[in-house]
């Protein structure tokens, strides 16, 4: 995928309108920072992106369906299986993008090899953000939506996260990125979405 489009979002729900007259483009190797106070609409424009919802008014290009493995939508609640294993949620991630994995490789890459075998529900929200992001290795896929994905991880860990997401750019993947703290991220394009609500 060559560049992400978008013309002239909106996003009403119910009587609501979230925000309205979005536009931008990302291409390619570039980062899209999306900003704005709690309620403006982060969430659901990076849900909209990945088709779980559609626009009130305005289009996405390339019009697609996305499938699963054409995005990575990593969000806040982290989609993870509280009562398996993390190995088992590493598992059921192989399961779902049908690829093999060397699970050691990527526990280790993320610290977490101690907690192989503890349900992911005894871990703290650090832990459970870090297996959160693991699907990113799992599977290539062309863009990557993060939402809040900073939140909870310590310094160290940010940095870390940051330098995956450099590395993925510079591959030439696209990025977008929501924040409503401030993040020490080099980002490409700045979007602020309170600029847009109505």
């Amino acid at each position: 995928m060559d560049y992400l489009l978008a013309e002239n979002l909106s996003c009403i729900r119910g009587s609501n309108t979230v925000f309205k007259n979005l536009s931008f483009k990302v291409s390619r190797g570039q980062i899209l920072h999306i900003t704005g106070a709690n309620g403006s609409g982060k969430t659901s424009l990076l849900r909209m992106i990945a088709g779980f919802i559609y626009p009130s008014e305005g289009k996405i290009i390339p019009e697609k369906n996305y499938t699963h493995k054409d995005v990575h939508f990593v969000g806040q609640k982290y989609a993870l299986k509280k009562n398996l294993s993390v190995e088992k949620n590493l598992s059921l991630w192989s399961y779902l993008y049908q690829k093999k994995i060397n699970t050691d490789q990527i526990l280790s890459d993320l610290d977490l090899t101690q907690y192989k075998d503890n349900d992911v529900e005894v871990l703290s929200d650090g832990q459970k953000r870090r297996l959160s992001i693991a699907r990113l290795f799992i599977h290539s896929a062309p863009i990557w939506l993060l939402d809040e994905v900073h939140v909870h991880l310590d310094s160290e860990w940010q940095v870390k996260l940051n330098h995956y997401i450099y590395n993925y750019i510079n591959e030439g993947g696209i990025v977008l990125i929501s924040s409503n703290t401030k993040i020490e991220l080099n980002s490409n394009i700045d979007i602020n979405l309170t600029n847009y609500n109505v």
